[in-house]
This record gives structure tokens, sequence and C-alpha cells, in this order.
């Protein structure tokens, strides 16, 4: 029991110094952490708020496009409807043509074409 050294106030005050220092460390560090947890927020906020506005701004362009899309699409289809139209006018004509030489046959056969329509 001679190796064992009796507690005294030195080394006392050392240890509550040292667990002291130790909790302004700890402390100082954790605001450390929320610091930087709050900016990596705010960075993750922006960037989120950002590709938003991306997103929106595709699809508005996405809608635009589709008008286009339609449009385009409206006038192909009308210009393939009219072109047969045209196509079935001069197949009749021609048969008319060929069957009667112009006059009462290709006027009855326009009659007939209007009357289908």
């Amino acid at each position: 029991m001679a190796d064992q050294k009796e507690p005294n106030i030195y080394d006392h005050e050392r240890r509550i110094l040292k667990l002291e220092d130790s909790q302004e460390k700890i402390e100082t560090k954790l605001e450390q952490m929320k610091s930087a947890i709050d900016i990596s927020e705010a960075k993750a906020q922006e960037r989120s708020d950002m590709m938003i506005k991306q997103n929106n701004s595709l699809m508005r362009q996405n809608e635009r496009q589709a008008t286009q899309l339609e449009s385009v699409l409206s006038i192909v289809t009308t210009t393939k409807e009219n072109e047969s139209k045209r196509n079935a006018e001069n197949r009749m004509k021609l048969w008319g043509y060929f069957l009667g030489g112009g006059g009462i046959v290709t006027l009855v056969l326009q009659i007939l074409q209007n009357a289908l329509k």
C-alpha cells in the first residue's frame, strides 16, 4: 500500500481542469458541426430551389414543344386529307374523260363524289 499515492488537491484540480478543457473542446466541435449542418442544409435548399426552377422551365418548354408538334401534326394531317381529296377528284375526272370523253359522265361522277363527302 505504500505504492499507492494518496490523492492530493493539486492532482484533483489538474483533473478538473482537463475535464473542463475537454468539455469546452467538445462544445466547440459540437457548435462547428451544427454550423456545418446549417450550411449544408442551406446549400441543399438552394440546390433544391434551383432544380425546381429548372424543372418548371423544362415543363414550360415541353408544353411549348407539344403545342408546336400538335400544330405541325394538324397541318400535315390537313394537307394529306386535302391531297387525298384532290387525288380522288383527279381520278374521277380521268375516269370521266376516259369513259365519256368529258361532258355528262364527268358531271355524274362529280355529283356522286360530292354526295359521298
